[in-house]
């Protein structure tokens, strides 16, 4: 009996060294599918902040202009600003400056 036990020993050796192998092989190709979602996950992270950043931007940039429109529907002085520097509208009487920049020689 004691062959007996020694051929069962080494038959259950070799099954367990089987199995771990089946794991491992198992083990690797779950990581071998799983690598590039995972990389394409932390690409679409860092998307997702700069996006994000952007977004905060355009609202800022929002919020300005809405109190630059709330300005100009409620003063009249920040209406005349934007008359005498976008659309050079000057009060009768007043003198007209302007300077012209010099253009390089080529």
């Amino acid at each position: 009996m004691p062959g007996d036990h020694t051929s069962k020993l080494g038959g259950n050796t070799f099954g367990f060294y089987l199995a771990c192998l089946v794991v491992l092989l198992v083990l690797l190709g779950a990581a071998v599918l799983l690598l590039p979602v995972l990389r394409d996950h932390r690409s679409k992270e860092r998307e997702l902040i700069r996006l994000r950043a952007e977004l905060e931007k355009l609202k800022a940039e929002r919020n300005e202009r809405l109190a630059e429109v709330a300005d100009l529907k409620n003063s009249p002085a920040a209406v005349e600003k934007v008359a005498r520097e976008k659309f050079k509208l000057v009060r009768p009487g007043d003198t007209v400056l302007e300077y012209q920049t010099p253009q390089k020689k080529r």
